[in-house]
């Protein structure tokens, strides 16, 4: 059974949920999100980046920015098509995404990157250096929602991970943070291994929206939405969209 086959959970406050997960993971990275969601009547809708939720990090071989591009085109189209008011969150690279639409689509509803992959530590899984020609997640040592929804490829192709960015390129270098004009709400973990601290106060400085916020978790890591710390981040997604009905 895929573990990252895409959902949707059918809300009834007439708001649709793009969510859209990290690197190398899939679609249930967002299901305890997704399903939180629910409950305050949004349609949310797991979906799996474009080389994503397959069985093997193969997958990734020949994967292109335009690839992810197109397919979180086609998602946000499908989830536009059934509501009138259209929310993103994304996480890491889902969270460079969601600022990626945000930058084409100003008819957004609100955007929530959390911890989206701007300002990148060099330490991080994508900077390393590598003389393989996969690199190894391990899965073990794994505990709670993290073992259960943190569905990753274990051996992930390196031409894959030291690809040049298109999408970070055009929202870093060229500045088409500028170009977002929605309500925006940054959620950032200060003890991130892969993402600058910096980077929700950098994507908020750089916007051009008047409604913009930020948040900093005091712990759980990179991937805080499935650890002990999510709890304040949740609830604090929910008051920012609720507000925006």
């Amino acid at each position: 059974m895929n573990l990252n086959r895409e959902y949707v959970f059918e809300g009834d406050n007439g708001a649709g949920m793009l969510l859209l997960h990290g690197s190398t993971s899939g679609a249930s990275q967002f299901r305890p999100l997704a399903a939180f969601l629910n409950m305050y009547g949004f349609t949310t809708y797991g979906v799996n980046i474009a080389g994503h939720g397959e069985e093997s990090g193969d997958a990734l071989k020949g994967l292109t920015d335009e690839d992810m591009i197109q397919k979180a085109e086609a998602d946000l189209a499908t989830v536009k098509a059934k509501h009138n008011k259209v929310f993103v969150i994304g996480f890491s690279l889902g969270g460079l995404l969601t600022l990626y639409l945000a930058s084409k689509h100003q008819d957004l509803a609100g955007i929530v990157p959390m911890a989206p992959a701007v300002l990148l530590k060099m330490s991080g899984f994508h900077t390393m250096k590598y003389e393989t020609e996969y690199a190894h997640k391990p899965l073990d040592n794994k505990s709670g929602l993290y073992k259960m929804y943190h569905n990753h490829y274990e051996n992930v192709p390196v031409s894959y991970l030291t690809k040049p960015s298109v999408i970070h390129k055009e929202i870093v270098t060229q500045n088409g943070l500028k170009n977002i004009t929605c309500p925006i709400f940054v959620i950032q973990p200060l003890n991130d291994g892969s993402v600058e601290p910096a980077t929700a106060q950098y994507v908020c400085d750089h916007v051009s929206s008047a409604d913009k916020q930020f948040m900093m978790v005091q712990g759980g890591g990179h991937v805080f939405l499935l650890s002990e710390y999510r709890y304040e981040p949740y609830e604090k997604t929910v008051e920012f969209l609720l507000r925006l009905l």
